[in-house]
């Protein structure tokens, strides 16, 4: 819309009760901030993606939506919000079920801290930033990121670590190769699902998380896709094998006795349901391995994941 139709169409929306309203890439700067306002008591949805406005029209949006009683949806993806002050920004949302705020130039240690104020919400449902995602389901909270350094992934940690409403941890694509192993352990051991995936964990980071995994009382499903295990003990591996339901080994760099070990192991866990060995290089003593794998398909309530060619 140009101003003059925003001047003329929204005091009429406001007017009717509109529920939906969606002004993508829409200029307000031009315009009195009270027009677009006093619509939003009565929406449920609000998408104003890449639209413009001045610093004082934003802070005057964000505390109307912080009173807005009805609205369940809303989208700012695209709005510059670096002026913003965390406090003031989990307000505005705080009550809002499904939030989306992508590409708000706002960097990850200041995502970290808006996540973790907006964690006790019991409203708040879905919370969508650029690097970081924040979903509530009924067994608790999931946590998304991406592309974190070691030290925004240090300070995820520990928030993940001393919140016990959180309860799923995924992080994936980036360097936590400094992360110290026992922040790592200590997350880990009161999860009910972790994933690292492509962060490039030493050794004995690796075997802190898989320590913590044999440890736990809740933790049910591991991924560690596109890490290096070879150097992980095959007997270590195979008891988190006996304690989850879920293991994640793709792309792992598995050596033919890990290989064989772990898929022995899944033959005869009590708890294991699905084991991911996608990608998995057996370069020798493939028989070997084709022989414990034929048998564990034997399981009806075990699904494995490989590469075709092992089962050749």
């Amino acid at each position: 819309m140009d101003q003059a139709q925003l001047r003329r169409l929204l005091p009429e929306f406001a007017k009717a009760g509109v529920r939906e309203l969606k002004l993508n890439n829409t200029d307000f700067t031009e315009v009195d901030i009270g027009l677009l306002t006093q619509t939003i008591p009565n929406l449920v949805f609000l998408d104003l993606t890449y639209s413009r406005m001045k610093k004082d029209q934003l802070i005057s949006l964000l505390f109307t939506i912080k009173h807005a009683e009805n609205l369940q949806e809303l989208e700012l993806c695209g709005i510059d919000l670096s002026f913003v002050s965390v406090p003031v920004l989990k307000e505005s949302v705080w009550n809002v079920r499904k939030v989306s705020l992508e590409r708000n130039f706002l960097n990850k240690l200041y995502e970290v801290s808006v996540v973790k104020e907006c964690l006790p919400s019991s409203k708040l449902r879905c919370l969508h930033l650029h690097h970081l995602k924040m979903v509530s389901l009924q067994r608790g909270i999931s946590i998304y990121s991406e592309h974190f350094n070691s030290i925004e992934a240090t300070m995820l940690l520990e928030m993940v670590k001393n919140n016990s409403t959180v309860k799923e941890l995924t992080m994936t694509g980036e360097d936590l190769s400094t992360i110290d192993e026992e922040i790592l352990f200590q997350t880990v051991l009161n999860l009910k699902s972790v994933s690292f995936v492509g962060t490039h964990l030493t050794t004995e980071q690796l075997t802190r998380i898989v320590s913590a995994a044999i440890l736990s009382d809740s933790l049910e499903s591991l991924n560690l896709s596109s890490n290096n295990l070879s150097n992980l003990s095959s007997e270590q591996l195979v008891t988190a094998v006996n304690r989850l339901n879920v293991l994640g080994l793709e792309s792992t760099s598995l050596t033919q006795e890990q290989c064989s070990a772990v898929i022995g192991g899944a033959t005869t866990s009590p708890t294991l349901r699905f084991l991911n060995l996608k990608m998995v290089v057996v370069e020798k003593n493939y028989n070997e391995v084709f022989e414990v794998l034929k048998e564990a398909k034997k399981r009806e309530d075990l699904y494995i994941k490989y590469d075709h060619y092992i089962d050749q």
